[in-house]
This record gives structure tokens, C-alpha cells and sequence, in this order.
């Protein structure tokens, strides 16, 4: 069972089958370690996925930062040269200048889907019926919801992170470079 959906289905189905009501306790304790196995095998690998994305942000950190800083002067360059040179060379830097949007669109979208993936996680753990399920089963839940409260995200110290909010600071900021040096040339 890998998602926290399949993981409430099963809880249902044998909390409210005629088995489990009809069982005999050693039968009851044996259906309630099949779900504590399950839940226990959701939680490690929610937290799993909380530590892989903890251990990609740190080692993309100066990837990230450097990536930002050289395709906002990249474009900077490009607008300038792209407004100031020939037809040929417009078309260079125009080419150019493509291809770093699109790099950089792409670039971020994957952040963005991480960010909302987490999300999703986030809204499938509160959306969980857990008002019905065994006190073991809600400690369990309420750990994966409080570290669900921080949305998994790839990024530089706060300051940058890879989403689609960034892509438009960066864009921001090259424009606003490009005016600076348009004003002194």
C-alpha cells in the first residue's frame, strides 16, 4: 500500500467487516498488526520522502543559486545586445534568449510540481477520516501532518527555491538590471 488513501480504504474495510466483529480477540490482535504494519510502512515512507527532498535541497543549494544569478545576467546581456545590434545578431540573441526562458521555465516547473505534490500529501493526510480509527493510528497521523505543515521544497537558504514564483523574480530582476544599464548607455 503506498498512498495514504489505500491505507484509509484497508482500515475501512476491516474495521467494518463481519470478520472483524465476529472475531475472537487473538484474531482482532492479528487484523490490527496487518494495519499497524501498513500505517508503520506509510509513515517511514513519508518520512523517507521528507528526508530525501532535505538531503537533494542541501546538496542543489549552490546549483540553484549559481543557476539563478548566471541566466538572470544571461538575459540581461540578451535584451541589450538583442536591442542594440543587427538584424543577424538580434536573431542570435533572440534565439538565445528563447532558450533561456524555456531552460528556465523548466527548470522551475520541477520545484513547482514537488511544492505541489506536497501539497496534495498535505490535503490527502487532513482529509484522512481519523475521528474513527484507533488512538495509534492518530499519533501516527498527527506526526505525518505536522511535518506535512512544511511543503518539501528545493531551494537556496530561503532565498531562492525552485517554483514558479522565482522564475518571475528572476525575470523581474533581469528586466529591472536591463533598465538600470539602459539608463547609462
Amino acid at each position: 500500500m503506498d498512498s495514504i488513501a489505500e491505507v484509509d480504504g484497508y482500515f475501512e474495510k476491516v474495521l467494518e467487516s463481519d470478520d472483524y466483529k465476529s472475531a475472537t480477540d487473538s484474531v482482532r490482535r492479528q487484523m490490527e498488526n496487518k494495519l499497524r504494519k501498513a500505517t508503520s510502512n506509510l509513515v517511514k515512507h513519508h518520512q523517507s520522502i521528507y528526508r530525501k527532498i532535505k538531503i537533494l535541497s542541501y546538496g542543489s543549494t549552490i546549483r540553484i543559486f549559481t543557476s539563478n544569478c548566471y541566466l538572470c545576467l544571461q538575459i540581461v546581456i540578451g535584451i541589450t545586445i538583442f536591442l542594440k545590434a543587427e538584424f543577424v545578431v538580434k536573431l542570435k540573441y533572440g534565439t538565445m534568449l528563447l532558450g533561456l526562458s524555456m531552460y528556465e521555465f523548466v527548470y522551475n516547473e520541477i520545484g513547482q510540481r514537488l511544492e505541489n505534490e506536497g501539497e496534495e500529501i498535505r490535503m490527502a493526510l487532513y482529509g484522512s477520516s481519523w475521528f474513527v480509527k484507533p488512538s495509534w493510528y492518530r499519533k501516527a497521523l498527527q506526526i505525518m501532518m505536522l511535518r506535512s505543515n512544511r511543503l518539501p521544497r528545493l531551494g537556496f537558504l530561503n532565498i531562492f527555491s525552485l517554483n514558479r514564483k522565482n522564475k518571475a523574480e528572476v525575470m523581474r530582476a533581469a528586466y529591472g538590471y536591463f533598465n538600470f544599464l539602459n539608463e547609462f548607455s
